[in-house]
């Protein structure tokens, strides 16, 4: 895993460290790290960021603040910024998904704990061309 992050452009986590040491080793090995408090982080992190990589905008998100089906919460909390991607977890399971208005969901899925997803997994966004590609990564 440690060779995945150092080889990245850019990392972004969604959340659950679950330790501070976790997370202060994404930033050592990560030439730029992006991250969002989960439900069982409880250190220096923010709840939500909107941000642009490449030209694309991108939202991100934990997710255990949803009301409703992820799938449209996530659409409608994020109105406001219309962010190409929105990037959350909470769920540990990998989904990737265009939303009917042009939105890409996508919840990479864990490495640690698969919660009943098939696989551990990480996910890829590719931003060399327009549009933007996305993949999950199957880890087992």
């Amino acid at each position: 895993m440690k060779a995945e992050v150092a080889h990245a452009d850019a990392v972004i986590h969604a959340g659950d460290f679950t330790s501070e040491e976790c997370y202060d080793s994404f930033i050592d090995a990560s030439k730029a790290f992006y991250a969002v408090r989960g439900n069982n982080d409880f250190f220096r992190l923010p709840a939500e960021l909107r941000m642009e990589l490449d030209g694309i905008k991108i939202a991100v998100i934990h997710g255990h603040q949803a009301r409703s089906t992820y799938e449209n919460w996530l659409v409608y909390y994020f109105k406001d910024y219309q962010p190409d991607i929105i990037i959350f977890g909470h769920t540990h399971a990998p989904l990737l998904r265009k939303m009917s208005d042009g939105t890409t969901l996508l919840n990479p899925g864990s490495v640690t704990h698969r919660r009943g997803a098939p696989y551990h997994s990480i996910a890829e966004i590719d931003t060399s061309e327009n549009p933007f590609k996305a993949r999950i990564i199957a880890l087992d």
